[in-house]
């Protein structure tokens, strides 16, 4: 059965909604590293679902477990978006306002979170080349 995150007019609004919900939710920076922490370590330490909903729980985001995928595969798909908003999240708040600040993204902002996470799913295509290829002169000096 497909994920959410298969197509993408479903993987935007899915992303949208963990974005939203990610952002609402009351929690300090360090909360979000930690969340952070736990999402690299998932991907690095090929966890399954349910180790990683036990070190989610007893965080801020334990909400995050109902939305978490049974499917590793499906649940890979999500953890990655998840990575994406939290880098996202995090360089924010660096830049723009003090550790212990609620975090606060403008429409703007969201906006422009969730055109870079689409910038990073689609896959690079080659230029096409406009330049013709370079003909050799005939060969008329030699012996």
């Amino acid at each position: 059965m497909p994920s959410a995150f298969d197509s993408a007019p479903a993987a935007d609004a899915v992303t949208f909604r963990l974005l939203r919900a990610v952002v609402d939710t009351p929690a300090t920076i360090e909360d979000y590293q930690k969340l952070s922490e736990i999402v690299h370590g998932a991907q690095e330490n090929n966890l399954a679902p349910e180790q990683i909903a036990a070190q989610i729980d007893g965080t801020p985001f334990a909400w995050l477990i109902h939305m978490l995928p049974e499917n590793k595969d499906q649940a890979y798909s999500f953890v990655q978006a998840l990575s994406s908003i939290l880098a996202v999240i995090i360089a924010l708040v660096a830049l723009n306002q003090k550790p212990e600040a609620p975090i606060i993204l403008t429409p703007t902002q969201e906006k422009h979170i969730i055109e870079q996470l689409n910038d990073q799913k689609r896959p690079a295509t080659p230029a096409p080349t406009d330049i013709p290829a370079r003909k050799e002169p005939p060969n008329t000096g030699c012996p």
